[in-house]
């Protein structure tokens, strides 16, 4: 029989989507902020305006004057970016013997280490956009605002003075910083001994500063030398463009997640595997070879190298995650 997307739902491009792509975009707290995200097995480029051309008022019969906008692009994914990948391997012991669902707890680990691993690059200051993204505090076309020591109230108007100056909308704004340095402005009092930043009742869950919400991560590294200090951002993540190919392992153009099964193991998972086994066991028990009077392996119930789960043998069963992103910001400031 033909393998479909019935008989291998396992690699269905659904499946990875609910099972790991939508989990991996909420764990991971840069891909949560709201960037735009595309999807794409090659490299992408995004257009985007360069700087304004000179408009005039003309009146009538006057000539118009030509203008020649400059335009510009954002290169994501190149041919030569790695790839972020792991795999886990269990037996089928362990599969039969779990005292909690196997498949969840790993898929559970996965993502987990994957998002962490995503976003200690994405809110770095390294990367080369050729070979490993480049982290936020890696990127051109930025504005950047030096404080000179710990971060306070004062510099975060700056650095809202800085946004407003560049015309962004301060709407879809965020702040990106270290729990350290949040609890640090939290703390800060008048003279009177009241917390300056005072908690809005009316807001929902998370924390703001004035008026813009604040991501916290502890994977936002602090400057390098001597005297290390804290790193904050301003960002408007709807400005931010990650491309992603979630098929770069190349072999299945639908998934980005494989089966890891030796050459003539069933099709599916352990559980599929001990069920098979129990039904061709139930069928040995029915036939009988009359000319030798021992029990047979049924017909089309083939092991072909690979021991039972019984055997103590463990089967090489696992998952493997595999995918490439890069990172860019749309607009010049």
């Amino acid at each position: 029989m033909a393998v479909s997307t019935t008989t291998a739902t396992e690699l269905t491009r659904e499946q990875v989507a609910n099972l790991l792509v939508k989990p991996l975009e909420e764990a991971s707290k840069f891909l949560a902020a709201g960037p735009r995200i595309f999807d794409t097995a090659e490299t992408l480029r995004i257009p985007k305006l360069g700087a304004p051309t000179n408009v005039s008022f003309v009146g009538e019969n006057e000539q118009i004057p030509e203008a020649d906008p400059d335009f510009d692009e954002v290169v994501l994914l190149p041919t030569t970016m790695k790839s972020v990948k792991t795999l886990t391997r269990f037996s089928n012991e362990l599969a039969r013997q779990s005292v909690v669902a196997l498949d969840a707890a790993l898929r559970d680990r996965l993502v987990t280490d994957v998002a962490a691993k995503l976003d200690s690059q994405f809110f770095s200051a390294s990367g080369d956009g050729t070979t490993t993204p480049q982290g936020m505090f890696a990127w051109a076309g930025t504005q950047s605002l030096a404080v000179g020591g710990a971060l306070t109230l004062d510099a975060l108007l700056d650095a809202e003075g800085l946004a407003l100056a560049a015309n962004v909308d301060p709407a879809g704004l965020r702040w990106v910083m270290q729990s350290r340095e949040l609890v640090k402005l939290r703390k800060v009092k008048d003279t009177t001994g009241q917390y300056i930043v005072q908690p809005d009742v009316t807001a929902g869950r998370g924390y703001t500063l004035f008026g813009h919400p604040v991501i916290v991560s502890n994977r936002v590294p602090d400057t390098t030398g001597a005297t290390p200090t804290a790193r904050a951002a301003l960002v408007d993540f709807a400005q931010v463009a990650v491309a992603r190919d979630p098929r770069a392992d190349g072999e299945d153009p639908r998934s980005n997640v494989r089966r890891l099964r030796p050459a003539g193991h069933p099709r599916g998972g352990p559980l599929r595997h001990r069920a098979a086994e129990r039904r061709g066991r139930g069928q040995a028990d029915r036939h009988h070879h009359l000319s030798d009077g021992h029990r047979g392996e049924p017909a089309g119930l083939a092991w072909a190298g690979h021991h039972r789960p019984g055997g103590g043998r463990p089967s090489r069963s696992g998952s493997e995650h595999d995918q490439r992103h890069g990172v860019g910001v749309l607009p010049r400031c």
